[in-house]
């Protein structure tokens, strides 16, 4: 398993992460935004009506997904 697929690239986490996008995003999501965001912190434009700075609403979710991924072990 490389890291692509732990954090984000099987259906359970990519679900999670299309979810959350437009939540926290203005644009459409695709995986290379998801990659730049995760690996290189660099986020597009958020989205105008949320209160949640985009860091942290990456940081929780990847958060959430690591607990879920070691806690249903």
């Amino acid at each position: 398993e490389d890291i692509a697929h732990f954090l984000y690239d099987c259906s359970p986490k990519l679900l999670v992460w299309k979810e959350l996008w437009s939540t926290l995003f203005s644009s459409q999501f695709f995986a290379p935004l998801l990659e730049k965001a995760l690996f290189k912190l660099e986020f597009p434009g958020s989205s105008a009506e949320n209160e949640i700075p985009p860091g942290i609403g990456i940081a929780s979710t990847l958060l959430f997904l690591l607990f879920n991924s070691y806690f249903f072990l």
